[in-house]
């Protein structure tokens, strides 16, 4: 993959994990109900939609894959389960081109750095 491919993968990660925070606090507190929040629901929906489809298409999953994966990204509770398996696609994509990532940010070390498993292996 390509590095504008990997910064569009880590893009669609950073949407996912958005609204999986967002998902689960709305559950957690018990927000769902409220139709105050009915257009933060509807956003994090379309976040989700777009999120899934970023990452999708940069796995190179089949169309309807990712039409399934999208759809099914945009409903709150089986979000969860369609988001959560794309994020750990992306993740492991992303490791493996020597991206360092955390919970909302993925970057890839300068040129020349030390990639994460060359440090691992220098500590010890």
């Amino acid at each position: 993959m390509n590095h504008n491919e990997l910064d569009r993968m880590a893009s669609g990660r950073r949407l996912i994990h958005l609204c999986l925070f967002g998902w689960l606090c709305m559950y957690v507190f018990h927000l769902s109900s409220t139709l105050f929040l009915l257009p933060m629901l509807l956003a994090l929906s379309g976040m989700a939609v777009i999120g899934s489809a970023r990452v999708a298409r940069v796995l190179g999953l089949s169309r309807a894959v990712s039409v399934a994966s999208s759809l099914g990204a945009a409903v709150p509770l089986a979000g969860l389960l369609v988001l959560g398996w794309l994020s750990s696609r992306a993740r492991r994509e992303l490791l493996a081109a020597g991206w360092w990532l955390g919970m909302f940010l993925a970057y890839r070390p300068a040129r020349g750095g030390m990639s994460i498993n060359a440090q691992k292996d220098s500590m010890d």
